[in-house]
């Protein structure tokens, strides 16, 4: 389901992707209005907005703004808000939290309707270095070559592997030391990146 609510064109469309009913960002704004093109609204008109819940027998609007992701709230609610997120543009969202698996990583980025972010040039790994990220990237590889979220191959340039890359274990990509990739275990505790 889309919402077109009023204002720049390309930016004035929300998707419905999902159900926001654990694992809230900490700090989001709510407040009571009375429909979801409300909420999205509100959303649209506050810099850095990114995600809008709307529950629609509280009536209440949950918004987020802002790409980092320190802590959030893993409990269940009584009744799961619709999540919406603007078409476009993309953003980067910058995730804090500990998660002890890949799957669990891709997974809470795909309930925002998002995948891992897969950095393609220095320039990406600068960024995750700029924010500390030291995690999960969109990378896993599969019968021994190195894929993206979307399943597309997916190539290690010069220049963006970490000092260690390529470790003989490990079928899961993250960003080390916040200067390159290397694989690693698909099952321990790190922080993360996503792309919504």
């Amino acid at each position: 389901m889309s919402v077109r609510v009023a204002g720049e064109a390309k930016h004035n469309t929300y998707q419905q992707v999902g159900l926001m009913s654990s694992s809230l960002p900490d700090g989001m704004t709510t407040f009571q209005t009375d429909s979801p093109i409300r909420c999205c609204l509100w959303c649209l008109t506050r810099d850095g907005c990114w995600i809008a819940g709307f529950t629609e027998g509280t009536k209440q609007c949950a918004v987020y703004t802002s790409n980092v992701i320190h802590s959030y709230t893993d409990q269940q609610l009584a009744q799961p808000s619709k999540i919406y997120v603007p078409l476009t543009p993309t953003r980067v969202i910058f995730v804090k939290v500990m998660v002890g698996h890949y799957d669990t990583a891709l997974a809470y980025c795909r309930n925002y309707g998002g995948k891992l972010f897969t950095p393609r040039s220095q320039e990406d790994i600068q960024l995750l270095s700029d924010h500390g990220i030291d995690g999960y990237l969109g990378l896993q590889r599969v019968n021994g070559m190195w894929e993206d979220n979307d399943g597309n191959p997916y190539t290690i340039r010069p220049g963006l592997e970490h000092a260690e890359y390529p470790r003989s274990t490990g079928y899961c990509g993250r960003v080390k030391d916040g200067y390159g990739i290397v694989n690693c275990s698909c099952d321990r505790a790190r922080n993360f990146v996503c792309l919504i």
